[in-house]
């Protein structure tokens, strides 16, 4: 992806803090805070810019909600998918008792006997589950002492279209006994919501986090097949400061502000490390990136699936590939996937209503005001006001879309004036099908390009307009319009 002309000054634009913890640098969990846990150094690097952290945690906390009777469904039905997926791998046996005793629990299960859960997990009534696709670590790979995480590029449509009636998971786990799965969750066709759940923790439901409350974290990337689909970027950490005593972390990266958001963190005490470190026969932190699915299904839903992944362990970084990792396909249906590159990156679905023309940069469209700057278009208060970007018309396959807008600001202070206004003019019926008026509060870095994202319904047949009119208040520019299907 070619990087903006408008983002050549945004090195130390923002000051946020940027440690860098290496593994070999211990600390107690009682005096971590937000500035402590930052990436490890060696993971940060890996990454590249940025590795600046912003604690975020209270936008995401549980805290003060009540538990529902959804909760309590969705708790059991994903329980009884991991009992399921356990009894499949013939680890069931391996799991210690007490806390398979709590997962039977939790699946609301209390009181079955071993033979009739072995009964109930071979086939019965609502124990329907498996791996639609997706990649299991070797046995004797990804062995690890300090640190374990994983960083999940995960391809994300709002909802997951085609026959899609039940629930559906885009999960992985970081190859720990008391991580985290951080994932995305499906519910028939209603918008997905980010969830994650902590093994360690007594209370282990944390973070349920709507697709509305995520528009930061959302971004589109070009995949490995050339087309530009929503992604969302986590890194999943479990990690021990001093002999016994872990976290586990949870990021994501906020496109909009350019930074990594500390979203959950956990301390918590083991007995031994080989509780939490992954040991051969260990049920938990045996799955990678997976596409985990309780129906059959006929292949017609958007593309999911991840865009890369990639762990990292004790100061190394390691791609999953076919020497340590191993395809699992139960649904025929789900192969081949749309795109494979083995075992980092895949997604599986249909590209069917992906739009064939996915971005407009700025400097091909029509202009009233304004000039180029490098690869964008650039106004000025001198200029005037008027169309900084019109045409040309599009022709979309019918469904929701979603247009990304990458504009920026020469300067975040001053009165909060109205900058610009920008919209998706349907022109078969001369209105707005999607619009918003975007003030100087509205952006967070001088030159960095923001990202601004709408949904609308594209109709067969209409054509439309992606447009940006500038009210001549500050100078700004536009990069470009990404537009995937939703």
């Amino acid at each position: 992806m070619r990087r903006s002309s408008l983002a050549l000054c945004l090195s130390g634009i923002l000051t946020l803090c940027v440690l860098g913890l290496s593994s070999a640098q211990v600390r107690s969990p009682a005096a971590l805070d937000a500035a402590d846990c930052a990436l490890p150094a060696g993971l940060a690097e890996a990454i590249g810019d940025p590795a600046r952290v912003r604690d975020a945690r209270h936008l995401f906390s549980r805290d003060g909600e009540e538990w529902t009777p959804e909760d309590t469904a969705f708790e059991r039905h994903f329980m009884l998918a991991r009992l399921r997926l356990a009894r499949e791998q013939g680890m069931l046996e391996s799991i210690d008792q007490e806390r398979l005793a709590d997962m039977i629990r939790r699946a609301g299960l209390e009181g079955i006997s071993v033979q009739a859960l072995r009964q109930l997990l071979d086939g019965g009534p609502g124990t329907r589950g498996m791996v639609g696709y997706g990649f299991f670590f070797n046995e004797y790979s990804f062995y690890w002492m300090d640190i374990t995480a994983i960083v999940q590029n995960m391809i994300i449509p709002r909802t997951p279209g085609g026959d899609v009636y039940t629930w559906l998971y885009n999960t992985t786990t970081n190859r720990s006994n008391l991580g985290v799965e951080a994932f995305i969750s499906y519910h028939s066709q209603s918008d997905f919501h980010f969830k994650v759940y902590d093994w360690a923790h007594p209370s282990p439901w944390q973070i349920d986090m709507p697709y509305d409350d995520l528009d930061e974290y959302i971004y589109d990337v070009p995949n490995p097949d050339g087309v530009w689909r929503q992604l969302l970027r986590v890194v999943n950490i479990t990690r021990q400061h001093e002999p016994n005593e872990w976290t586990n972390e949870v990021y994501l990266y906020n496109r909009f502000r350019d930074v990594w958001d500390l979203v959950y963190l956990y301390s918590y005490t083991t007995n031994h490390p080989t509780e939490n470190t992954y040991e051969p026969g260990d049920f938990y932190g045996s799955w990678g990136p997976i596409f985990e699915t309780f129906q059959d299904h006929d292949g017609s839903n958007k593309p999911i699936g991840f865009d890369n992944s990639w762990m990292y362990q004790d100061g190394v970084v390691s791609k999953l590939t076919p020497t340590n990792s191993y395809l699992r396909v139960d649904d025929p249906d789900l192969y081949p996937p749309i795109f494979v590159v083995p075992n980092a990156a895949w997604a599986v679905g249909s590209t069917e209503g992906e739009p064939a023309n996915q971005v407009f940069e700025a400097e091909d469209g029509t202009h009233e005001i304004g000039h180029a700057f490098g690869q964008g278009w650039v106004a000025t208060p001198g200029e005037g006001e008027g169309w900084m970007l019109r045409g040309p018309l599009w022709t979309l396959p019918e469904g929701r879309m979603n247009a990304e807008f990458l504009l920026g600001i020469a300067q975040v202070t001053g009165p909060d004036d109205a900058v610009c206004l920008v919209g998706v003019w349907d022109a078969t019926i001369s209105d707005y099908a999607a619009s918003d008026i975007l003030y100087r509060h509205d952006f967070v870095h001088r030159f960095y390009p923001h990202q601004f994202r709408y949904d609308f319904e594209a109709i067969s047949g209409h054509q439309y307009e992606f447009v940006v009119y500038s009210y001549a208040h500050l100078a700004f520019g536009v990069d470009r319009v990404v537009i995937v299907k939703n």
